[in-house]
């Protein structure tokens, strides 16, 4: 629990400490500012507004609309108050929200900074429309040249679940390869064998006698067997919507050699909300302001990378001294803005289907020291350092076992 910052002074002073502990980033502090002003001046609608401010900053998106729609009623639609708002659900990947918004209230929507959101929003729709034209008659997209790597380890029951949603979701909505890329410690794989719906494949790896997912290895193993020029490095237990990817394909032909199929918000979707999902596989049935879904940020690096094979052999592949969980996605593609390689992203978010957290995926596991430092090391070489750390194979490591648990 935070400690109570109380403050006196005037309205405008009062207000004016609580934006410099805004711009600071001291979250809390404003928060209990804001509170205390609200009690005493429940009118005033910039109150209202800092709150949204704050809320947006801690990614608790459904308070920070809250917060907008009482700072709109007690003081009118201010600009601010519009760009907030434009911009709240363009991260979450609500573009139709914000379009609708924009027209609702167009007559008021003057200043250059919101105009600039909506601009970005309806041509972030133009686009979509455009590529939902490409769906074939079985209103699937056409991604045959590309293969989706998915590296996983199915470790508890809703796995092994999420798992069969994702491949289910993908044979749905493209036409493409799989690969699924299992570690299997004890017993038989729980990867499908074979689906007729894809140009599937199922490797098996059973050398890691360690409980530790060696994620990066899996990755460049199955990078390695795949015959695509255009991979997907996709996790087990993410969606987005089908026409990012088909955008995303698009973008790798128009030249890019590094794309993200989502705008870096992560949807966390609350259990309550998967077992539907499962049902229809429609995408636009996952509501990101749902009761229980939370968004963990929004800059992720993983889940849904589109690269291609010459981005994948300049950068040296995944960083496999990186094992576990975490910030294997960050050193990838920190290393690949530093070789020179555009990581580019599609608008929209990426939704994550929750599970349990093990080791596997939180920072207990033993080697998370050694992965912040593996990435501080990346970090502190040139661009030139970072060349001949490639040429010299520098991020490569036999598969990690129990050996390795030091």
């Amino acid at each position: 629990m935070s400690d109570v910052h109380t403050v006196s002074g005037t309205l405008e002073d009062v207000m004016a400490f609580a934006a410099r502990q805004i711009d600071r980033g001291d979250l809390a502090a404003a928060e209990d500012i804001c509170r205390q002003l609200q009690a005493q001046f429940p009118n005033v609608g910039d109150v209202s507004f800092y709150r949204a401010v704050i809320a947006v900053k801690r990614y608790e998106y459904r308070a920070a609309f809250e917060h907008i729609e009482t700072a709109i009623r007690l003081g009118g639609a201010a600009p601010k108050h519009h760009e907030l708002r434009l911009k709240a659900h363009a991260s979450l990947g609500m573009l139709g929200e914000a379009e609708r918004y924009y027209w609702q209230h167009r007559r008021t929507i003057v200043d250059p900074l919101s105009l600039k959101v909506v601009d970005a929003v309806r041509a972030a729709l133009e686009a979509r429309t455009v590529a939902e034209r490409r769906r074939g008659a079985d209103g699937r997209f056409d991604l045959s040249d590309v293969t989706f790597v998915i590296p996983v380890y199915v470790e508890t029951a809703d796995r092994a679940r999420n798992l069969d949603i994702v491949l289910r979701f993908l044979a749905k909505h493209f036409a493409t390869k799989v690969i699924v890329c299992e570690d299997v410690k004890d017993g038989a794989p729980k990867a499908p064998e074979r689906l007729d719906a894809l140009d599937y494949r199922r490797l098996v790896v059973t050398e890691n006698d360690s409980p530790y997912f060696h994620k990066t290895w899996m990755i460049n193993h199955a990078l390695a067997v795949s015959a695509s020029e255009i991979n997907v490095v996709y996790d087990s237990d993410v969606v987005v919507h089908p026409v990012q990817c088909a955008l995303a394909r698009a973008r790798i032909a128009g030249g890019a050699n590094a794309v993200f199929a989502y705008n870096g918000t992560v949807i966390d979707v609350a259990e309550a909300h998967i077992a539907p999902f499962a049902e229809s596989l429609d995408i636009t049935a996952l509501d990101p302001l749902a009761d229980g879904n939370t968004v963990p940020g929004i800059a992720a690096h993983g889940g849904a990378l589109f690269i291609t094979r010459r981005a994948v052999a300049e950068s040296g592949g995944f960083n496999e001294n990186i094992v576990g969980w975490g910030l294997e996605d960050r050193e990838m593609v920190e290393r690949l803005v530093k070789l020179g390689i555009v990581v580019e992203r599609i608008e929209g978010a990426l939704f994550h289907l929750r599970h349990q957290r093990t080791a596997n995926s939180n920072e207990t596991h033993p080697f998370w020291d050694a992965n912040r430092r593996e990435l501080e090391a990346m970090r502190a070489m040139t661009r030139a350092e970072l060349a001949d750390a490639v040429a010299a194979g520098r991020f490569r490591h036999t598969l990690a076992g129990r050996r390795d648990r030091s």
